[in-house]
């Protein structure tokens, strides 16, 4: 996986609500995103002719064949938007918005088409003002620029380091229980219905399939773990206190004129007797997001608690 922190900088001020924010990201770069790599007489990045070659169809519509099969319409984006998460709606020229980018796998090496689109709206304006990327670096683990990938609004050339997941497996120690705070809406379902409040299993189980799809499609490797296993471990963690809400908002498409909702629940939970053997891949669901919808940030939790904090040896990694 990359990092990547941006800076947007705009001309005046922009208001945009915590809600749309990554709405506004993730639309704002579909659509410019297709104008820079697609050909104007391609309908669209399922029927590209350049299959198996075309950027827009890799992070858009990736074509797989095995997903039918495993239940799957397509599998997951190789990418997702981090927007802040701030309440105050206004930002300007002395107040940019911040926001980092994820990539995985294959996509890493895309990088510079993500940020050469984003230079474009500087050209297509938000509202009626003109935003500027002024810089983006590539972060490590600890949330530390590693390189600069634009500088003064230009692209550096340099490439983000992919990060890998072999810090993240702790000793076993420490107590069962944990808070878990979803930071924006996560959407779960569990045997065919919408979760208003996120079970355990349904949590641990979306991220183990979510893990194993982004290994099988963007890295062309299979995650070692046995799914049956996961689940019937996850299976006895009940839910305990829990505070929060379920949120929804409308989304229109920009392509397609097309209305869905964007939400989940955004909240707190604490979850008893959590068996040790799942932290890895909770620590791991606190980066890559879980649920439905996440490359628009939706998905993104905390654990609290420090004992899952702790890290020793690795036993496999994904970028």
């Amino acid at each position: 996986m990359a990092r990547i922190s941006c800076e947007l900088r705009p001309e005046g001020l922009v208001s945009i609500a915590v809600e749309q924010r990554g709405n506004l990201l993730r639309g704002a770069f579909g659509t410019l995103f297709r104008r820079l790599v697609c050909d104007p007489a391609c309908s669209d990045a399922a029927h590209c002719p350049r299959n198996g070659t075309c950027p827009h169809q890799l992070l858009f519509a990736p074509r797989w064949p095995a997903a039918a099969q495993l239940g799957l319409e397509s599998p997951p984006r190789a990418f997702l938007f981090r927007p802040p998460l701030g309440p105050d709606p206004c930002f300007t020229g002395q107040r940019p918005l911040r926001f980092e980018l994820r990539l995985f796998g294959e996509a890493i090496s895309t990088a510079a088409l993500f940020l050469r689109t984003f230079q474009l709206l500087a050209e297509s304006r938000v509202g009626d003002r003109r935003i500027h990327l002024v810089s983006a670096y590539a972060l490590d683990w600890s949330g530390n620029p590693c390189a600069e990938l634009v500088r003064a609004g230009e692209l550096t050339g340099e490439q983000p380091p992919a990060l890998d997941f072999s810090s993240f497996f702790d000793d076993g120690s420490g107590p069962d229980a944990a808070t878990i705070k979803f930071l924006s809406p996560t959407w779960l379902r569990e045997k065919g219905r919408d979760l208003r409040v996120p079970t355990f299993p349904a949590l641990v189980c979306r991220l183990r399939d979510r893990i194993s799809m982004l290994c099988r499609f963007y890295q062309g490797q299979e995650w070692q773990a046995t799914f049956a296993a996961i689940g019937q471990v996850a299976s006895h963690t009940p839910t305990g206190d829990w505070e929060g809400s379920w949120v929804e908002y409308p989304r229109v498409s920009t392509r397609t004129g097309e209305e869905m909702p964007l939400g989940g629940f955004r909240g707190s939970v604490t979850y008893q007797g959590i068996d040790t053997r799942l932290r890895p891949l909770l620590r791991i669901g606190e980066e890559i997001h879980a649920g439905s919808q996440v490359v628009w940030g939706h998905g993104r939790f905390q654990i609290q608690s420090a004992a899952f904090r702790s890290v020793h040896q690795a036993t496999w990694a994904v970028q």
